[in-house]
């Protein structure tokens, strides 16, 4: 069985059954480019927890409806259930509970072993969700768990004025545009897709990128034609609107 299987059903579990009792408030999926071509598992948003020398990026992030507990979900297949568990234990340091969610049969020493390191498991049978084991709630460090709330914040904030929280999303169409002055919306979105594979899939996704694009001045749109603006021609403007984005993102 495929990880986006797995990740897909334990995704609507959470948001339909919630999680130790509790409702899940919020809930995101890895902007990761194998994950944002599946509608069903929106929205999309990357959380990143440093840890000393390397990053993770939990397959799933969530915030229980007490608006402070955070959890974390990493998703495997039929393999590699142990590097799961490893990855899946290092989330410890930043969120209050953590899972590894996994296709069945899982060994019973792996539950035995997450037991260990406090991992919950949920496991995916043929036409059921199962969780085996829940881990017990634990102050993650303090530092490492108020950046993570501080991504949350920084996506609740850009919600109110973007759909999405990725840059290059927007920026994708100023490429797209550079060579032509004007293009009318379908070609644009042709352009687009074909230098851009990763731009979200969904009946209002370009709509939504467009309108983002428009409002950090990228592009101009009149009617069903969608013209650059001057600073699509300056490369280094392009640059200061990104490099502006990341500033906001990193100290919301």
């Amino acid at each position: 069985m495929r990880e986006l299987d797995v990740l897909r059903h334990t995704h609507a579990f959470l948001r339909d059954q919630g999680l130790a009792g509790h409702r899940v408030l919020d809930l995101y999926t890895d902007a990761h480019s194998s994950l944002v071509r599946e509608p069903s598992v929106r929205p999309f948003q990357r959380f990143t927890f440093a840890l000393e020398g390397f990053t993770v990026h939990p397959d799933l992030v969530g915030r229980l409806d007490d608006g402070e507990t955070t959890f974390a979900v990493e998703a495997k297949g039929t393999d590699d259930m142990l590097r799961g568990l490893a990855q899946a234990s290092t989330y410890s340091f930043g969120f209050h509970l953590t899972l590894l969610a996994a296709a069945a049969p899982i060994a019973p020493c792996l539950v035995t072993l997450a037991r260990q390191y406090n991992v919950g498991i949920v496991a995916l049978q043929p036409n059921t969700l199962d969780v085996l084991t829940l881990p017990a709630p634990h102050l993650p460090l303090r530092q490492d768990a108020r950046a993570i709330q501080q991504q949350f914040a920084t996506t609740e904030a850009l919600a109110s004025t973007f759909v999405f929280n990725l840059p290059t999303h927007y920026l994708s169409l100023a490429v797209a545009i550079q060579d032509a002055s004007r293009l009318s919306r379908s070609e644009l979105e042709a352009h687009a897709r074909a230098q851009y594979p990763v731009l979200p899939q969904g009946p209002t996704s370009f709509g939504d990128t467009l309108r983002g694009a428009q409002k950090l001045g990228l592009v101009a749109v009149r009617g069903d034609v969608v013209e650059r603006t001057l600073m699509v021609r300056q490369p280094a403007a392009c640059f200061l609107v990104f490099t502006n984005w990341r500033s906001f993102t990193s100290t919301s």
